[in-house]
C-alpha cells in the first residue's frame, strides 16, 4: 500500500485505487491541498487525525499551519520530474531539435481548445445518464448540508438523529412489505388497518427528519406555527393503541420479542424507535441553547408513543 501511495503522490495524484477493496483512497497530496484535517480517520492523513477525538497519531504537519503545509507540498512536487525541472539531457536536446525543426517548417495551425469537461453529480446527471443521480460528491470530505443550507460534520448530533429516524422508517417499511406479501383474504382480516397505519407512520417519520434538518438561520425561526404532532398525530397513536389493547388479553408478564416474522420485526421497530427517541433528546433539549429548540417537544412525545404502538401491534 505504501509503495502504491508513494507512486501516486509522485505523480501528484489525489487518489489511488485500493487493490483489496477497489475503493478510491485519498492521497497525502489531496489532504495537504485541503489544508486541514477532516476528522474522518483517513488512511494517509498528514495531520495525525487532529480532529479525531482521543487520537494519539503523529502527523507530519499541523492542521491549518499553512507554512508547514506549503513546505510539505513543495517536497512532494519536487518528486515529480515535470515539477522540479530535472529533465534529462536527451529530453532537452530532443525538445531543442524539435523547436528548430518547427521554426524551419511551415507553422502548423493551433488546434481548437478541448471542450469543457461536463459537470456531473446530482441534478447535472452522471457520465452515462442525464437524469438526476443520488451522488453529488459534496459529502466526500465528511460534512453534509442541512435543509437550511448550513453544513455540519456527518457525525453531528443532528445527522445522528436524522439517521436513526431514517433507519426506523426503513424497518417499518420492512414490516409493511412483509404484510403486503401475504395479501389474501385471511391476511386482510388478520392485519386489518395495520398497512394503512404503517404508511401513516412512515410519512410522519419523513416529517420528523425534515423538521430536524431545518436548522434556523440567525434571526429566522423555524418553529411550526401549528404543532400537528401535538394536535393530531400523538392523539391518533393513542387511539390506535387503545383500540388494539381493548381486543387483547390483560398483560400480566413480560413478552419475548418473537412469534411470527411480522411480530418479531415489529419488536425491531420498537427498539430502533427507542434509539431514535434517545438521540433526539439532545436536539429537543440542548444544554447550550437560550430559548426553545427548533424541534418541538411533541416530536419526542410522538416517538415515545410510537414505541408503545409497536409493542401493542406486535
Amino acid at each position: 500500500i505504501e509503495s502504491l501511495h508513494l507512486q501516486a503522490i509522485s505523480c501528484l495524484s489525489d487518489t489511488y485505487i485500493d487493490p483489496p477493496t477497489g475503493f478510491t483512497v485519498l492521497t497525502e497530496y489531496a489532504h495537504l491541498k485541503r489544508g486541514v484535517c477532516c476528522g474522518n480517520r483517513c488512511r494517509h492523513c498528514p495531520f495525525g487525525w487532529e480532529r479525531v477525538k482521543g487520537s494519539t497519531r503523529e502527523g507530519s504537519v499541523k492542521s491549518g499551519k499553512s507554512d508547514q503545509v506549503k513546505r510539505r507540498l513543495a517536497e512532494i512536487r519536487a518528486m515529480n520530474p515535470r515539477e522540479d525541472g530535472n529533465d534529462s539531457e536527451s529530453e532537452r536536446s530532443s525538445e531543442s531539435s524539435d523547436s528548430r525543426s518547427s521554426s524551419e517548417s511551415e507553422e502548423e495551425p493551433t488546434p481548437p481548445p478541448a471542450p469543457p469537461k461536463k459537470k456531473t453529480g446530482g441534478r447535472h446527471g452522471g457520465s452515462l445518464t442525464s437524469k438526476n443521480v443520488p451522488y453529488t460528491r459534496g459529502g466526500d470530505a465528511g460534512s453534509s448540508s442541512l435543509f437550511s443550507g448550513q453544513r455540519r460534520r456527518k457525525d453531528h448530533e443532528l445527522f445522528e438523529s436524522m439517521g436513526d429516524v431514517d433507519e426506523l422508517c426503513s424497518v417499518v417499511g420492512v414490516v409493511h412489505a412483509l404484510i403486503l406479501e401475504k395479501k389474501d383474504v385471511a391476511s386482510t382480516t388478520k392485519y386489518g388497518c395495520l398497512p394503512d397505519q404503517l404508511m401513516d407512520v412512515m410519512s410522519r417519520l419523513f416529517d420528523i427528519g425534515a423538521i430536524v434538518a431545518r436548522l434556523p438561520s440567525e434571526g429566522v425561526s423555524c418553529q411550526m406555527s401549528e404543532d400537528e404532532f401535538e394536535i393530531l398525530h400523538v392523539p391518533l397513536l393513542e387511539e390506535w393503541i387503545d383500540t388494539m389493547t381493548d381486543e387483547l388479553p390483560q398483560l400480566t408478564s413480560f413478552l419475548l420479542p418473537s412469534g411470527s416474522v411480522v411480530a418479531a420485526q415489529l419488536h425491531v421497530c420498537r427498539t430502533v424507535c427507542r434509539r431514535a427517541e434517545r438521540s433526539l433528546i439532545s436536539v429537543i433539549y440542548p444544554d447550550n441553547l437560550d430559548g426553545p429548540s427548533h424541534v418541538p417537544e411533541s416530536v419526542g412525545k410522538y416517538l415515545n408513543r410510537l414505541s408503545d404502538y409497536f409493542f401493542t401491534v406486535s
